[in-house]
């Protein structure tokens, strides 16, 4: 499967679990997306400190801290990005509100075409709204 969109999407993965952001990361790359990975809140905040990107996938659970961390420093260094909870937990906790354009949940069980669909879905709507942006906004 080849992304649609030009350019290529810039995802940030955030998971405290090495195999998931290698796995993850590699399949990425391999079509084509530019993909930074953070193992924790802390490393992500930083990358997101010093990167734009499209989509964020994050894991909810992580040792210091959660996705809700996560989505509050996305929120507040860029509301346009695109979020994925990507998690093995069933149940959402019942702070997270889904009802944002913007905002997706995917347990880690979800097939490998489904995951990538959902990726390249959440960058062309980041990349939709920015452009309706006006400039200097």
């Amino acid at each position: 499967m080849r992304p649609r969109t030009a350019p290529l999407l810039r995802v940030l993965l955030v998971d405290d679990d090495p195999m998931v952001l290698q796995g993850l990361g590699r399949a990425l790359r391999g079509i084509g997306y530019t993909v930074v990975s953070a193992p924790d809140v802390a490393s992500a905040r930083t990358q997101l400190d010093h990167h734009d990107f499209d989509v964020v996938v994050t894991d909810i659970w992580m040792p210091d801290g959660n996705g809700l961390d996560v989505f509050d420093a996305i929120r507040s260094s860029d509301p346009d990005v695109s979020v994925i909870f990507f998690s093995g937990e069933t149940a959402l906790p019942s702070t997270l509100s889904t009802s944002s354009r913007a905002v997706r949940y995917l347990a880690k069980t979800t097939d490998h075409a489904a995951l990538v669909g959902t990726i390249e879905e959440a960058g062309v709507e980041c990349r939709r709204v920015r452009g309706r942006r006006p400039s200097g906004a």
